[in-house]
């Protein structure tokens, strides 16, 4: 069958637009992924997330540590307290070696007040489905999900956190809360 040039351009535009935005809908729900907090509790995201909105700051590397650290304390200062935005920092530890994941945790809590420690998760498997639910980039970048209470991916970014990134995120957060 011929199809003239003037339909095929438009055609495949067309396609063009309709693939990315199923990809999209496809991703809004971030999925379930098995984690357990530095206080020994297991939990299931997002269904583990008490039905309000959440922000989770994952890092796949210990040099993301050093971003993942800067959104925590940014949000801190701004939601804490505040009983409506719960924040969590997500260690993904799958590619840590079997026999030292215990020190790796118990390192980690040493360096948490015990108070925090159950808003800091660590994820022992999943690595390649959490690297598609944040879009992974670049190994020691943080990665920001912000999720509204059913666990649907509101907005995702990536690196440090910037004035204009923030800014997007405060915006977001406070739409969600009503304020």
């Amino acid at each position: 069958m011929w199809v003239s040039r003037r339909l095929y351009v438009p055609i495949l535009s067309l396609i063009a637009l309709i693939v990315p935005i199923s990809t999209i809908s496809a991703q809004q729900t971030l999925p379930q992924f098995p984690v357990e907090d530095l206080s020994g509790t297991k939990l299931s995201l997002p269904d583990g997330l008490a039905g309000h909105p959440s922000v989770l700051i994952v890092g796949f590397t210990r040099n993301s540590g050093n971003q993942t650290e800067l959104w925590a304390r940014r949000l801190a200062r701004d939601y804490d307290g505040n009983s409506q935005l719960s924040v969590y920092t997500v260690a993904i530890l799958e590619a840590v070696p079997w026999l030292i994941r215990n020190m790796v945790v118990k390192g980690m809590q040493g360096g948490i007040p015990e108070k925090e420690r159950s808003h800091v998760l660590v994820a022992f498997s999943g690595e390649k489905q959490w690297k598609e639910a944040v879009d992974y980039r670049a190994k020691d970048d943080a990665y920001l999900l912000l999720l509204d209470g059913s666990g649907n991916v509101v907005l995702s970014t990536h690196g440090a956190p910037t004035a204009s990134s923030y800014a997007d995120l405060t915006a977001r957060v406070n739409r969600m809360l009503g304020q």
